[in-house]
C-alpha cells in the first residue's frame, strides 16, 4: 500500500511518500519546498494572496507526485499559520479547488503529539526522559516523553518567521533588536516551565532531541556540509558551543553574506538567526549542552497517524 503525508508549514511544505506493509513503512519519495506561507501574517493576521498561490502551486506539484507513485491514501495537515489565519477557510477552499487535496488543520497540541510520534519511531528509547523540541516557522513545540509516552507537551507562538518579522528589521540585526527578541523567547520559556514545572521536576530530561529545519540546518552548518546529507545530520550531536559559534557568526553578517555559509539552506538566511536564538536560549534556560538531531518529525508522525487511521477502518 502506498501512502503519503504532507506537512503544510508556515515556512516549508514537506511531502513524504512511503510503501507500507504489515504496519511498517519505507520511504520511496520525498520533497520539500519553501513557500513562506506565513509571510506578512504577523502584521495582517491573514495569509497573503501571493503566499497562498505559491503554496497552491507546490501542492499541485505534490499532487503530480502522488499520481506518479499511485498513492492510495493521503493525509495533509496544516500548522501554525493556517490555524491562526483569519482567512484560513479561503486557503483551504483554494487548495481543494486547485489540487483536490483535503487539508486538516491541526492544533498545537496535536502538532506536538504527531512530532513526538515521528521522532519516537526513529529514536531508540533511552534510559530516562527525552525532551523533544520542534522549532517551526510559526510555532515551537516542546514535548517531554518517557518510553513512547508523552508526559507533557507545549506549543507556543514562537516561530522563526513570526519572530523575524516582529523583531528583526536591520541587516545584520541590531543589538537592540536581538535583545528584544531574546526577552520574548525567555518570557515564553518561563511560561513553559511554570505550566509544566512539577512534571519537569519529577522527570528531568536525560536526553534532548531536536527536529525541523532550523535544527537540521544548524547541524549541517556545524559540519560545513556542501550538500545536505540525511546520514550526516540525523543523529548528529549539536552542542551549545557549536550553536553559540554559529549564532555569533550569523548575527555578524548581512543576509547576502550568510548565503555563502556552508550548510545554510537557500531561503533560510533571514530566519536562521531567530531559530538559532530560540535553540540557544532553550539550552541556556534548561541548562543542557548537547542535543541529538532528528531528521524525523512531524511528517513521519503524519504517516504513522495515517497508518493507524487505515487500520482502524479495516
Amino acid at each position: 500500500m502506498v501512502l503519503a503525508g504532507i506537512d503544510i508549514g508556515t515556512n516549508t511544505l514537506r511531502l513524504l511518500i512511503v510503501e507500507e506493509k504489515n504496519g511498517k513503512w519505507k520511504e520511496i519519495f520525498s520533497d520539500r519546498r519553501m513557500t513562506r506561507l506565513g509571510e506578512g501574517f504577523f502584521k495582517t493576521g491573514c495569509l497573503s494572496s501571493a503566499a497562498i498561490e505559491k503554496t497552491v502551486a507546490v501542492l499541485n506539484s505534490f499532487q503530480e507526485s502522488l499520481k506518479k507513485f499511485q498513492c492510495q491514501h493521503v493525509l495533509a495537515v496544516a500548522t501554525s499559520a493556517v490555524r491562526e489565519a483569519e482567512n484560513r477557510q479561503r486557503f483551504l477552499s483554494r487548495v481543494k479547488e486547485a489540487s483536490g487535496l483535503e487539508v486538516s488543520v491541526i492544533s498545537g497540541d496535536e502538532e506536538a503529539r504527531l512530532t513526538f510520534l515521528g521522532i519516537s519511531s526513529a529514536v531508540s528509547p533511552s534510559a530516562g526522559c527525552q525532551m523533544m523540541i520542534d522549532i517551526g516557522g510559526g510555532s515551537t513545540e516542546w514535548i517531554l516523553g518517557l518510553q513512547q509516552q508523552i508526559l507533557a507537551k507545549k506549543s507556543a507562538r514562537l516561530g522563526v518567521v513570526f519572530l523575524t518579522e516582529q523583531y528583526l528589521f536591520s541587516d545584520p540585526p541590531s543589538p537592540d533588536e536581538l535583545h528584544l527578541m531574546k526577552e520574548k523567547i525567555r518570557e515564553t520559556l518561563l511560561e513553559i516551565r511554570d505550566s509544566s514545572g512539577e512534571v519537569l521536576r519529577k522527570n528531568p530530561p536525560a536526553t534532548w532531541i531536536g527536529t525541523a529545519g532550523t535544527i537540521t540546518t544548524l547541524a549541517a552548518m556545524a559540519q560545513n556540509l556542501e550538500q545536505y546529507s540525511f546520514e550526516k545530520v540525523n543523529g548528529f550531536v549539536l552542542t551549545r558551543e557549536m550553536v553559540q559559534g554559529l549564532y555569533r557568526s550569523l548575527i555578524s553578517k548581512p543576509k547576502e553574506e550568510r548565503k555563502k555559509m556552508k550548510g545554510l539552506e537557500p531561503g533560510r538566511e533571514d530566519i536562521i538567526v531567530a531559530g538559532a536564538l530560540i535553540l540557544l536560549e532553550t539550552m541556556a534556560f534548561f541548562n543542557f549542552d548537547r542535543m541529538v538531531v532528528s531528521d524525523y518529525g512531524l511528517r513521519e508522525g503524519i504517516i504513522l497517524e495515517l497508518i493507524q487511521q487505515i487500520n482502524l477502518t479495516k
